[in-house]
């Protein structure tokens, strides 16, 4: 017998069919761990996955999400002369041949990966790989196998190589922390200090070697040297004209056999017998004094060069101009961790994370441009640069709690910091919930140090207002985790300790879910349903309480996916979302519409995305947005376009309904009936009527102001002209 939800919402089973919906991904900002190229195809591996872009400058995402790739984070990658892409990631080596991946473990690779120690992938154009994971040694795959190369099995000087080339005769270069180790396949030759009398060849960085067998390295602090002719020619800065200091870092030849050299401080290039400079002013962008991070730069077939630092991002030099990327996908300015979402009045996206480039961790999404804030740079004095909780109150204002204590609050104009509750309360650590009422009433929730860990403070009209444990009657040690507000303006706060408090302007009232005889132990979010009723997201399905009865649905009495539910909200018509543990399911979302529950799958969803939700939000256009867990996945976004759903009148022509979903006014478009007077009536989903009038339709438009009495939900028309024709049709109402 199939288990339904027949009780809530009843009138919606006989109205709602099949969405007809769509998914979008906003993919968090982040950064490159390496970049390969070979003729149209530049590759970037990132936290994310791979970006691939073509010569133009196209970028497109691949992740376990969206494709097939089976690793999240890519930490090395190649392109070979067949075209193929090869990656290392933590758990070994995966190749793609243009329709499938195939890979290689630490048993069969001989080595073990990390997100650390895979420092080198290299093709060569005879087909081999070469693979360094750290201090532990390196690898070389020739005829589908891995030969695993060691300082106790070979001539290797180090098991610390810190890059790999490939030259004529089958040679091998191994650039180590004692010296270059050359192999042909049977010997070995290693140039250090002592043979060459090149200091620096004792820390080899980086090796590359021309179409005519000469040798380029990078060693020392600052230099860099030549092998030609079994001559080596030791070069400082400026012995090529290169201006300032910087730390030497890699050298790459491209197809015209062209030398670049990569120093901290700037970017130079050997062209025949001519060197040419390009430094900060030149680049566009501050390059970093000290070696941080250590990305080979790569050239594509265009003879484009490209690198990326965290000053600079990903960059493009075409030969004339400089030009910076966004390889994060359609919201390259997204934090790396998104927590929080939410809109303001206006209808614009912001989101609160943390893990971003200068520290700008908040994003504003208004259309499809992007914009970012960094907290400490807005004023806020944060020890932590992470927007935990973000809020847009129907007054126009979008709130966000900082880690730390920092309240920040963006008017729609200027940003403010509020800093009243921290000073008057310094114990106060973080926020960790926040949500505002139909009137602008703003409460934030967290922890506090010291003795008294509750925290609950509310902002209106202009003044704070902080509830103790002791006027919450809480125990220290618990504090609210949720907030949600009812009708009335009813207030109700869940704690982490199964207490849900009341609030209803003027007194509290405490239930203690212990003795509610519901099977959870843990309850972690909270909603409360367009008919008032409050239910609770637990680790054992869910509860809903009408407010004298409580009711548990769990897989055992319901269709309902999984009894481990993390979060919950209800969308303007009705509808129910969860999210939830995947284990042993494909999806982590869900819906529950017209008593029926519908798993919510994004495209490419089924490989990745192995945890609950970590916000789910309803915006004012009904789509549901959700991240993961702890931002570790782009952000998602589901339009279910109810409007798209069957009409409840089978008779009669339908009505052309504009804006729909709407707020505030409604337009009837009647072509056919201009001039005519037009009998009009509105009935609610239940059938009762709330609206009816006689008028004359004028320049073929009917408008209807919904008035603000009427709920958020779904609403029918039913329009009849003289002649007695009838249009119906339905609409959504939204409320901000």
């Amino acid at each position: 017998m199939s288990k339904t939800f027949t009780f809530l919402f009843a009138i919606t089973t006989t109205i709602l069919t099949g969405q007809n919906a769509s998914w979008q991904q906003f993919y968090p900002n982040t950064t490159a761990n390496d970049l390969a190229a070979r003729g149209n195809t530049i590759l970037v591996a990132t936290d994310f996955g791979l970006t691939r872009f073509d010569t133009l400058g196209n970028p497109t995402i691949y992740d376990a999400l969206n494709s097939g790739i089976p690793f999240q984070r890519a930490v090395r990658v190649a392109v070979d002369y067949g075209e193929n892409w090869w990656v290392a990631h933590s758990g070994g080596i995966a190749r793609y041949d243009g329709n499938n991946w195939s890979g290689w473990d630490s048993t069969q690779t001989g080595l073990s990966f990390s997100s650390t120690n895979a420092r080198v992938l290299r093709a060569s154009p005879d087909g081999r790989i070469g693979v360094a994971a750290g201090s532990l040694g390196c690898a070389i795959f020739e005829n589908n196998t891995w030969t695993t190369l060691k300082t106790t099995n070979s001539g290797l000087p180090s098991d610390n190589v810190a890059d790999i080339a490939f030259g004529a005769g089958g040679k091998t270069y191994f650039a180590t922390n004692a010296g270059l180790a050359v192999w042909d396949g049977v010997d070995w030759t290693v140039y250090n200090a002592a043979n060459t009398g090149i200091a620096g060849l004792n820390s080899c960085k980086s090796v590359a070697v021309t179409s005519t067998g000469i040798v380029w390295v990078t060693e020392g602090t600052n230099r860099f040297a030549k092998f030609e002719a079994n001559t080596w020619t030791d070069y400082a800065p400026a012995d090529i004209g290169l201006p300032g200091v910087g730390f030497s870092v890699d050298v790459v030849i491209d197809e015209q056999d062209r030398l670049w050299i990569t120093f901290t401080k700037s970017i130079s290039v050997l062209d025949g017998a001519v060197w040419t400079h390009y430094l900060d002013a030149d680049v566009g962008c501050t390059l970093l004094q000290i070696p941080t991070n250590k990305i080979r730069p790569a050239v594509d077939g265009a003879g484009q060069f490209w690198f990326w630092t965290s000053s600079c991002d990903l960059t493009r030099f075409d030969g004339q101009m400089w030009n910076r990327m966004a390889f994060g996908g359609n919201a390259p300015d997204l934090p790396g961790a998104v927590y929080a979402i939410a809109q303001d009045a206006a209808g614009n996206m912001w989101f609160g994370g943390a893990f971003a480039e200068n520290d700008e961790v908040i994003a504003k999404k208004e259309g499809d441009v992007w914009q970012t804030f960094s907290p400490s740079q807005l004023g806020a004095i944060v020890q932590y640069d992470e927007a935990f909780t973000a809020e847009g109150d129907v007054l126009g204002n979008v709130w966000f709690g900082m880690i730390g204590g920092d309240i920040l609050r963006f008017d729609g104009t200027a940003w403010s910091v509020l800093n009243d509750v921290k000073l008057a309360y310094p114990q106060i650590a973080d926020y960790w919930t926040v949500n505002s009422d139909a009137e602008g009433t703003v409460w934030f929730a967290g922890i506090m140090g010291g003795a008294v860990t509750t925290n609950l403070i509310r902002y209106k009209a202009g003044e704070w207002t902080y509830f103790p444990g002791n006027i919450l009657s809480l125990p220290t040690d618990k504090f609210i985790i949720s907030i949600a507000f009812g009708p009335d303006n009813t207030s109700w706060f869940l704690s982490n300790g199964g207490i849900l408090l009341k609030f209803d302007g003027v007194s509290w009232e405490n239930i203690d879910l212990a003795n509610t005889g519901l099977p959870f132990t843990f309850a972690h979010q909270m909603a409360v349903a367009p008919d008032g009723a409050v239910w609770l997201a637990t680790d054992a399905g869910l509860a809903r309480f009408d407010g004298t009865t409580w009711t548990s649905y769990t897989t055992a009495n319901s269709d309902i996916p999984s009894d481990d539910i993390y979060r919950i909200t209800f969308d303007k018509a009705g509808g129910m979302y969860i999210g939830f543990n995947p284990v042993g399911l494909s999806a982590n979302v869900a819906l529950l519409r017209g008593g029926e529950w519908s798993l919510l799958l994004p495209p490419g969803f089924e490989p990745g995305f192995g945890n609950e939700p970590y916000d789910m939000f309803v915006d004012r256009d009904n789509r549901l947005w959700f991240t993961g867990f702890q931002g570790a996945t782009p952000v998602f976004v589901y339009d279910p376009m109810l409007v798209k759903t069957k009409e409840l009148f089978s008779s009669g022509k339908q009505l052309s309904i504009f804006p729909n979903p709407a707020l505030d006014v409604l337009g009837l478009q009647l072509p056919d009936w201009e001039n005519q007077q037009v009998k009009l009536r509105v009935t609610d989903a239940f059938g009762r009527q709330l609206h009816h009038r006689t008028t004359t339709v004028k320049a073929n438009i009917l408008t209807l102001e919904l008035p603000t009495g009427w709920p958020a939900g779904i609403y029918y028309l039913e329009a009849i002209n003289e002649r007695g024709d009838r249009q119906t049709g339905r609409f959504v109402r939204v409320v901000r």
